[in-house]
């Protein structure tokens, strides 16, 4: 199984603090053998000091004393330096890929009215919906890479409804990181009046001090714990329809009579329904080749005229003698949208005395027990405010914990 972005970051960080110790144990050792080398007259302290590696010579320091001075606090100090600077680049990187993996499962929080442009040659050579996603992808993470932490943070307030100011590990914590990190990759560590006046700083150069090293690796590790936590809340939230649809699932098991009639289960194969040209890898959810590749099980998910039109073409292939269909299991899933009959007053207080995204399930009932109305109705005013930006904005304006409603219990008044 594949690792999480969590689970990716937890190992880096493990192995950063590793190295740290690992490399400043082999200073600590290295500087004990010249010591020992000088006291009995082995080597002259005045005189260049060189290792042997893979049969070269490497001239290290001037002379020994120097070689001491800098196992003992420069070298250790430039490691700590460069450890910092991977550190919030693999923090960075665990932020854009907890996007991508909301992207893979939640693509209706990525709804937009901006426009991309796609030229036209583009639109016509791609073999799969996917394709065009994935430029959707990029053009999401473009804004995010290469930019500050506070973008990171409006990002994830504003598109992914995620509130990181909840983090138990301050904010501006991370973000005097990130400013730390930046002056020692642009200017070795010498401070500009802008970071000595938002961090009260009075130093003209800082650098990685082991106790900030260390406390920066357990912040950066709690802090991903609960974003992690939180993007996993966003992944279980009931995703409600704007649209009506009838989803279908089917299972069927084929078996091809030749080679050459295995189009049909190819996934770049193409058609129509009505206006929409669909690819059998829009629909494909997995596929089993079994007996020598000529038995074929399959499964497909989508909107129901969209696995009836695929249905039909096997069917008719097999009235052809082209394959035998063996079997089929349908599964249908009607989704009604229910129309929300309260009052816009009634809608936009629910909206601002409901507390701070993400909910806890059930939410909608909780709602429904306050207000005095049904369960289905108080969902369908969720559906609306999520729909409407203006009503969404309004989320959490007049929240209150403990008094409104929560994400933990049931409050006594909305």
């Amino acid at each position: 199984m594949a690792r999480t972005p969590l689970q990716k970051l937890c190992i880096e960080l493990q192995r950063l603090k590793n190295m740290y110790f690992t490399a400043r144990f082999s200073f600590e050792q290295t500087s004990k053998l010249v010591i020992n080398q000088i006291r009995k007259s082995e080597i002259d302290p005045k005189d260049p000091l060189s290792i042997k590696i893979d049969d070269k010579n490497y001239v290290t320091a001037q002379d020994g004393y120097t070689f001491l001075r800098q196992t003992k606090s420069q070298f250790p100090r430039y490691l700590r330096e460069t450890i910092l600077v991977r550190l919030i680049t693999a923090l960075e990187v665990f932020l854009i890929e907890v996007v991508r993996e909301l992207f893979l499962y939640r693509r209706d929080i990525f709804y937009s009215d901006r426009q991309i442009q796609f030229h036209q040659r583009e639109i016509l050579s791609v073999n799969s919906i996917t394709e065009i996603w994935s430029k959707v992808l990029k053009f999401e993470l473009r804004k995010l890479q290469n930019q500050g932490f506070k973008e990171f943070v409006k990002y994830y307030d504003q598109k992914l409804g995620i509130d990181v100011g909840r983090s138990p590990v301050s904010i501006k914590l991370i973000q005097e990181m990130h400013d730390r990190r930046h002056l020692l990759i642009h200017r070795l560590g010498n401070t500009d009046e802008k970071y000595r006046r938002d961090y009260s700083e009075a130093k003209k150069r800082i650098s990685v001090p082991e106790d900030y090293l260390l406390n920066s690796i357990s912040s950066i590790n709690d802090f991903a714990e609960f974003l992690w936590k939180q993007s996993q809340n966003v992944l279980q939230k009931v995703q409600i329809k704007k649209e009506c649809e009838d989803l279908r699932i089917e299972e069927i098991v084929i078996e091809i009579l030749s080679e050459g009639d295995s189009t049909l289960i190819n996934p770049s194969y193409h058609f129509y329904v009505e206006d929409y040209i669909i690819s059998l890898s829009d629909i494909l959810k997995s596929k089993v080749v079994e007996s020598e590749k000529s038995i074929i099980r399959l499964e497909i998910s989508g909107p129901s005229p969209f696995i009836k039109e695929y249905m039909k073409r096997i069917k008719n292939a097999a009235k052809k003698g082209e394959l035998i269909l063996h079997s089929r299991r349908g599964i249908r899933f009607s989704q009604r949208k229910v129309r929300c009959h309260l009052e816009d007053s009634e809608i936009e207080s629910i909206a601002r005395n409901l507390p701070p995204q993400p909910w806890q399930k059930g939410i909608h009932k909780e709602i429904a027990a306050i207000k005095g109305i049904s369960n289905t109705q108080a969902n369908a005013a969720i559906s609306k405010i999520l729909d409407d930006p203006k009503l969404k904005s309004l989320i959490g304006k007049e929240y209150v914990p403990n008094k409104n409603i929560n994400s933990d219990k049931q409050g006594s008044d909305i």
